[in-house]
């Protein structure tokens, strides 16, 4: 979480995640360190379509 508000406050705007880096958490608690406003930060996530199960 620290380096993700750091990297926010150096001015990163784009942060890149996924569920398979089992990282969202630390993502999102280093968002809401970095005291910006969610608007101001674009996310791109990824996701397996076998997470969404059978249709």
């Amino acid at each position: 979480p620290d380096v993700v508000a750091a990297a926010i406050n150096q001015g990163y705007q784009l942060i890149d995640t996924a569920e398979f880096y089992a990282n969202e958490d630390g993502v999102g608690n280093g968002i809401k360190q970095s005291g910006k406003k969610r608007e101001d930060i674009f996310i791109v996530s990824k996701w397996w379509p076998s997470s969404e199960g059978e249709k």
